[in-house]
């Protein structure tokens, strides 16, 4: 089943022109129309699809970095890389940064003929969420509800013995039945968002479920800090 795209994906021809881009072009006008066509690129992407330019800025910092950006922006595009520019804060301090986004492997022939596929997969690949999660937060959740499943139905009659003299098992019982109620919920919406708002596919969306049902609003959150990135850049169509 071909995967969905979001609406207009680098459809205009910029993006799927044969134009050399290797940095070695001597032609001056050859290079001024090389610039212009990276700029209308960037222009392009910068309006239309600021939720990818937001995620590939995310993917080039450390996945335990807690710090917000803002005005993402693309700035450049070569063969073997991408270049862009953001706003950093930590806490009451701003500063404008630079990223670069690697192309591996670059785009053939040093052109950008292939640069639409590339970042439609791009797109896909870094909005869809990570089977292995180590973020803090996650990993808390899950030892949590590992916790009180072993506590609800996993315990021997000796141990629940002991243990209702401070807590009736029933209670914890519906405690855990709470979460997981919650959990599928949260599961249900961040895969709506993933599906409706971000253009991912049936599968990502999934995997957006699944994950989320496990370990609740850790990954929610995610999902819902991409879908308002989105929804911002269509309020200002």
């Amino acid at each position: 089943q071909k995967e969905p795209t979001p609406s207009h994906f680098f459809e205009r021809a910029d993006l799927q022109s044969n134009t050399i881009m290797s940095t070695t072009a001597t032609d001056k006008d050859e290079q001024k129309e090389r610039q212009q066509q990276v700029a209308r690129i960037c222009k392009h992407m910068n309006e239309d699809h600021t939720v990818s330019v937001y995620a590939m800025i995310r993917s080039t910092l450390p996945s335990s970095s807690s710090v917000k950006i803002s005005n993402t922006k693309m700035t450049g595009v070569h063969p073997d890389r991408l270049e862009f520019s953001y706003v950093e804060c930590k806490g009451d301090m701003c500063a404008m940064k630079q990223a670069t986004l690697k192309l591996s492997p670059p785009l053939e022939e040093r052109t950008i003929k292939n640069l639409r596929p590339r970042l439609i997969q791009l797109h896909h690949q870094l909005l869809s969420p990570e089977l292995f999660v180590m973020d803090p937060a996650c990993v808390v959740v899950l030892i949590f509800m590992a916790v009180l499943r072993y506590i609800s139905y996993g315990m021997g009659d000796s141990d629940l013995s002991v243990f209702e003299m401070t807590v009736p098992i029933s209670s914890v019982q519906k405690l855990f039945l709470i979460f997981v109620v919650a959990h599928i919920f949260e599961g249900l919406y961040g895969a709506y968002l993933a599906y409706t708002t971000l253009k991912l596919s049936a599968g990502a969306s999934l995997k957006w479920l699944v994950l989320i049902s496990i370990l609740g609003y850790p990954m929610t959150s995610n999902v819902m800090e991409f879908a308002k990135v989105a929804k911002q850049s269509k309020k200002k169509e």
